[in-house]
Parts: C-alpha cells; sequence; structure tokens
C-alpha cells in the first residue's frame, strides 16, 4: 500500500516537473507524503 502511494506521488512530480508546475506539484505531494506516511505507521506491512 505504502510502496503504491509513493510510486504514484513519484510519477506525479515528474509528469507536473515537465511541465513546469513545480507549486502544483508540491501542494499535491506535501499532503500525498503525509498521508503514505500516516498509513503506513497506522497499518504496518506484515
Amino acid at each position: 500500500m505504502f510502496w503504491t502511494i509513493l510510486v504514484s506521488a513519484v510519477l506525479l512530480v515528474v509528469a507536473f516537473i515537465i511541465s513546469g508546475q513545480y507549486l502544483l506539484a508540491l501542494s499535491l505531494v506535501v499532503p500525498l507524503l503525509l498521508f503514505a506516511y500516516l498509513v503506513d505507521n497506522a497499518a504496518p506491512l506484515q
């Protein structure tokens, strides 16, 4: 679960950086990373 979210976030960042939307990329990535971090801690990988 965590890695799926992480990979999705990275792909989003790359796409936005290529298109030049740095601020939009940051505004989307920070909440995604926080969410992934919380999910990973709430439900540890087994």
